[in-house]
C-alpha cells in the first residue's frame, strides 16, 4: 500500500488504497457545484471551438 506523487510527475496509488480510490469514484455522486462547474467549461469549450473554427 503506497502513495507516490511528485512536483513534477504523476500520482501513484497502489493495494488498499487503489482499491478505495476506485471504490470512491465509483459511488460518489458529483455534487451541484460540480454540476455547473462543467456545465460552464462546456459552454466555454464549445464557444473556444466556434472561435477557432471561424480563424481558419
Amino acid at each position: 500500500m503506497a502513495i507516490v506523487s511528485s512536483p513534477f510527475g504523476r500520482t501513484i496509488l497502489s493495494g488498499e488504497d487503489a482499491k478505495q480510490f476506485i471504490k470512491q469514484m465509483d459511488t460518489t455522486k458529483p455534487s451541484d457545484k460540480v454540476k455547473a462547474a462543467i456545465a460552464r467549461g462546456r459552454q466555454t469549450q464549445e464557444k473556444m471551438d466556434k472561435f477557432l473554427n471561424n480563424q481558419k
